[in-house]
């Protein structure tokens, strides 16, 4: 009998161990999430990556495009767009032969009108071009860099006058600044709106955007002259 009163007794009396609770019962592992590799990490994130870069691109491609809506010609030289002169064969057709400008002496600090002929100024920089273009390299010599400043007509002190630039970068006056050989006194910023306003690639050291300023301009007034990439 001694068997069988054990067993019973087993079957009677449960096990007195409380059953675990549901949160802290262990999953099967058969229903665990495989782990993600560095692979299938880089490859679910890629396109978000590629997609953030491609919308930086368009967004920079919008701040460098030039702005075609016509302006007010601030200049009788100038045209309705921004940063783009007119025509040689224009301008001389016309009858507008003298360039003139804003400038400003450092030493006395009074400001007045200076003015070029523009046929003068014209075949000085052609002769210019023609004679020094293949020692350039696309890079403006110191001539443009530190441009040769001229003697103020007031106070007689030399090398001392400078152009006077609007804050209003559609009102600069480019034609001006070219005849003069005054366009290294522009800031970087300053030349970087021109590049942009005249479809250049704005990219690059001062001197190389101011060797594409002055080829521009260039061949904005002689469209027809060949200026060497």
């Amino acid at each position: 009998m001694s068997p069988n009163l054990d067993l019973d007794l087993s079957l009677r009396f449960p096990s007195l161990r409380p059953p675990l609770p549901p949160q802290y019962s262990q999953p099967p592992t058969s229903t665990l999430p495989s782990q993600i590799t560095n692979e299938e990490s880089e490859a679910i994130t890629r396109p978000n990556n590629e997609t953030s870069n491609n919308q930086q691109q368009q967004r920079r491609r919008r701040r460098t495009r030039a702005d075609m809506t016509r302006i007010e010609p601030p200049y009788p030289w100038s045209t309705d767009r921004r940063a783009v002169v007119h025509e040689l064969k224009y301008l001389q057709v016309n009858n507008i032969m003298t360039i003139k400008g804003e400038v400003i002496c450092k030493k006395c600090e009074m400001k007045y009108e200076m003015e070029y002929d523009l046929m003068n100024k014209v075949n000085e920089i052609t002769r210019f071009f023609e004679e020094e273009i293949d020692s350039m390299h696309d890079r403006a010599p110191s001539c443009w860099t530190n441009p040769n400043l001229p003697n103020c007509s007031l106070c007689n002190e030399e090398k001392c006058v400078m152009p006077v630039t609007s804050q209003e970068d559609t009102k600069i006056n480019w034609l001006f600044l070219f005849l003069g050989q005054f366009l290294g006194c522009l800031k970087l910023r300053q030349l970087k709106y021109f590049c942009t306003q005249t479809n250049i690639h704005r990219t690059g050291a001062k001197n190389r955007l101011l060797y594409l300023s002055y080829r521009t301009l260039f061949r904005q007034l002689q469209p027809f002259t060949n200026t060497q990439q």
